[in-house]
């Protein structure tokens, strides 16, 4: 799946379901913190992160990204969308990542 935004676009949230090795939805509604990358899929540089107004969920989407306005000033390209959740009661992380392009 490719996320596609425009040059600009803050708008949708992105909503991700992701699965685990059985394809049942992991469970993300409690016990994580998130973090969101969004890296140059060339250059492996650090466009945007946000820490923020990102939550999880035991049913799909289980990850809801709302873009803070940092987002919006992305350049248009090939991104790597690398969101780190982080079990809050032992610290393990869990990464997943998703192809994103901004046109």
């Amino acid at each position: 799946m490719t996320i596609v935004y425009d040059v600009g676009e803050t708008l949708p949230d992105c909503n991700l379901t992701v699965l685990d090795e059985s394809r049942a939805t992991i469970a993300l509604a409690s016990g994580y913190t998130f973090v969101a990358a969004v890296i140059d899929a060339d250059t492996a540089a650090t466009a945007h992160t946000q820490s923020t107004a990102i939550t999880g969920a035991s049913t799909a989407p289980n990850i809801v990204i709302a873009w803070t306005s940092g987002f919006g000033s992305v350049a248009a390209g090939r991104y790597d969308l690398k969101v780190t959740a982080t079990r809050v009661s032992d610290s393990k992380v869990r990464i997943f990542k998703f192809p994103l392009v901004v046109q």
